[in-house]
């Protein structure tokens, strides 16, 4: 006999849809948090090499 999932509520798929965007959310976060740390902690010739350079401002550009 083959196993038949039980269907779920409405309220549950919407739980389950609002948790995964605020974990999503999280995760975003502490991505974009996490790649600034490590472009801070570059010289102007590693930047360089990226394509990028750091504004007079504290963030980062690109150039051709």
């Amino acid at each position: 006999m083959l196993y038949q999932l039980k269907s779920r509520t409405t309220a549950a798929t919407l739980a389950g849809q609002v948790l995964g965007a605020i974990a999503g959310l999280f995760a975003g976060i502490a991505r974009t948090r996490s790649d600034g740390a490590y472009l801070d902690g570059m010289r102007g010739t590693e930047l360089e090499d990226l394509g990028l350079r750091r504004s007079e401002d504290g963030g980062y550009r690109s150039f051709e």
